[in-house]
């Protein structure tokens, strides 16, 4: 098979390839790493084909946003620029609650990008926030109210500080059967 030449080529060899390695050795070679109709093509078909995708396009808002709401997972191909960027990291985690592990070490320790990301998960939330964020109490009570397994994750320190709040929370757990 001769190496694409256009955009429209390439996208017609991603589409009627059944060879993925083909598909990648010719985005690579083609030089359509940065192209976001062909890498949008080519992540539809193979997901892991955003390995090899360009700066540029990692780093692009809009074509990041398209791929998780896809499949939040891409997040993971996505700059420290985009995985800073608490809107595509929220909408990446309304697909997959488990990109949040890929959320920039910056957004972990936004207390407010937190709270958020506890209405989607408060485990998974609470157990990746930095220390700081686990250390606030309006950040832990609510994480334990969402979801009672979390208090594994608060800080001693911040229980014993908050004991009657946390004893309440906990009894609602023993008195309805609820988590």
């Amino acid at each position: 098979m001769k190496k694409p030449k256009s955009k429209e080529e390439m996208i017609q060899l991603i589409n009627e390839s059944t060879d993925d390695d083909l598909i990648i050795r010719n985005l690579i070679y083609s030089g359509f790493l940065n192209n976001t109709e062909v890498m949008l093509q080519a992540f539809k078909k193979n997901f892991w084909s955003m390995r090899y995708a360009g700066k540029a396009i990692r780093n692009d808002l809009t074509f990041m946003s398209t791929l998780v709401e896809i499949n939040g997972n891409a997040l993971q191909f996505g700059s420290e620029f985009v995985r800073s960027n608490s809107e595509i990291v929220l909408k990446a985690a309304k697909n997959r609650v488990e990109a949040l592990h890929f959320a920039s070490e910056e957004l972990l320790a936004d207390k407010e990008f937190i709270l958020k990301a506890l209405e989607l998960h408060a485990h998974l939330a609470l157990y990746l926030a930095s220390n700081d964020v686990k250390s606030d109490p309006e950040v832990a009570l609510k994480a334990v109210i969402l979801d009672k397994t979390a208090i594994n994750f608060v800080p001693e320190k911040v229980i014993e500080e908050n004991k009657v709040y946390f004893d309440a929370i906990m009894n609602l757990e023993n008195e309805n059967g609820n988590k």
